[in-house]
């Protein structure tokens, strides 16, 4: 025989049928239970000709087994078949297939044909004669196995590791994507413009759509740029919405005027938006951090087909995103305690502090689970982080934003009542204080 194929896979079952494949292409099968063992098995037997491997929810153990063992086996490096159990670790692990050579992406919902043809592909192993009926045979072996080709560029390597990544790659969209650079310089104003341009082009659709979260404010990009540069300022405006109906899975409207959230968004009401799609961007660490989207003026004018390469093109751009980190907050030093506290008095006796019951009812406030907003002469003057959250909103953007702007907003891209929204807006003018329900189920429950 060739080699070995490692099978790394917490069921008996499944991995014998896993093995039964691997030997089918004439290599010896090496089972492991954890990837602790498959690490000893790589150590003691050398470098595998293929390696099935099983990913979990949250998958640290896994990945960091397929970084260990490229460190292990440098500078060879073992293909691997990846088998995921969700479309979150699918992401997960499509984010970083280069790094950790996967060869092919599949999920447990594939059957053991199309593993076997992964395997194949992957070993360059030829596929066997097609079968009328269950034929058991013994495996031969290759004399003269074919050389490996040359090194790939990287554009080339992602083609090929994602040829087998499920249906998406199925679409001829998706190897033009793959070579296609997504953010070249940075994430600037005009980086994220071109992106958008570039977007509506390869997608051959007449409006592409790009949403940016950072620290400080959502950055919105579109083709056509809209005229208006305070929609580009302020994250969107009526844009937004339709980012705040994908929520955080994919999205693909035919028909809007038809949606339950987005038919009441101005943008549907005044036909500029009929059919849409979207997907989250994610961090490498998992995070979203935007959306990207393709918008056409006529119902079914975006074909459901083109979500899967769209969601392929929203993992390349989030691959390429630098770190958004969080704006630092200013550190509090000795003096500026004691500033808050007021000055010293004499004999070195501290005043009552005069701001800690601000400060802790700020604490308070930020570590509920409730969004809390507070407005103050009609503007928002503080929100909480899960306010935020709720909104797809920084916190520079939110603050300063009249109260019927935002109640503006919850009705165009959530389906509360616009009645207890009215409610809302007139208990603004009366003196008493007021309490309402507002129900939303759309696009997330509140």
């Amino acid at each position: 025989m060739a080699g070995y194929g490692l099978i790394v896979h917490p069921d008996a079952g499944r991995a014998e049928q896993y093995a039964r494949l691997v030997e089918q292409a004439d290599l010896r099968a090496t089972v492991a239970r954890t990837v602790e063992e498959g690490l000893f098995h790589v150590r003691r037997l050398g470098a595998p000709a293929i390696v099935l491997l099983d990913i979990s929810l949250p998958g640290e153990a896994e990945i960091g087994f397929l970084r260990t063992l490229g460190e292990v086996l440098r500078p060879r490096a073992a293909p691997v078949v990846a088998i995921v159990d969700s479309r979150q670790t699918y992401e997960l692990v499509a984010r970083h297939m280069i790094e950790l050579n996967v060869a092919a992406l599949l999920t447990r919902s594939h059957n053991l044909r199309t593993i076997e043809r992964a395997v194949r592909a992957t070993i360059g192993a030829p596929d066997p004669p097609a079968r009328s009926g269950p034929v058991v045979t013994a495996p031969v072996a290759r004399r003269d196995a074919p050389k490996p080709p040359p090194p790939p560029s990287e554009a080339q390597d992602y083609v090929s590791a994602v040829r087998n990544a499920g249906t998406a790659p199925e679409h001829p969209l998706v190897a033009e994507l793959a070579r296609r650079p997504a953010l070249e310089n940075g994430a600037s104003d005009a980086e994220l413009q071109r992106l958008a341009a570039d977007t509506a082009s390869v997608f051959r659709v007449p409006m592409a759509l790009l949403w940016l979260d950072r620290s400080e404010r959502t950055s919105f990009a579109a083709w056509p740029r809209p005229q208006q540069d305070a929609v580009l300022r302020g994250g969107g405006g009526d844009w937004l919405a339709l980012r705040s109906a994908m929520a955080e899975e994919p999205l693909h409207v035919a028909d809007a005027a038809r949606h339950r959230v987005l038919s009441r968004n101005k943008l549907v009401a005044d036909g500029k938006v009929r059919s849409y799609a979207a997907a989250p961007l994610r961090a490498r660490d998992g995070r979203v951090v935007g959306a990207i989207g393709l918008a056409d003026p006529r119902a079914g004018g975006i074909p459901p087909d083109l979500l899967d390469p769209l969601a392929f093109w929203a993992l390349r751009v989030g691959s390429d995103l630098p770190p958004l980190e969080a704006e630092p907050r200013p550190a509090q030093t000795a003096a500026s305690l004691a500033a808050a506290d007021g000055p010293p008095q004499p004999g070195g006796a501290k005043p009552p502090p005069r701001n800690r019951a601000m400060e802790a009812a700020r604490g308070l406030l930020a570590a509920l689970d409730t969004a809390v907003l507070v407005t103050t002469g009609g503007a928002i003057a503080y929100a909480n982080a899960r306010a935020l959250d709720l909104l797809f909103m920084g916190e520079r953007q939110l603050r300063g934003m009249r109260r019927s702007e935002m109640l503006s907003l919850l009705a165009s891209f959530t389906d509360a009542r616009p009645e207890a929204l009215r409610d809302i807006a007139s208990a603004a003018m009366e003196r008493g204080p007021r309490s309402f329900d507002l129900s939303i189920h759309a696009p997330q429950r509140r």
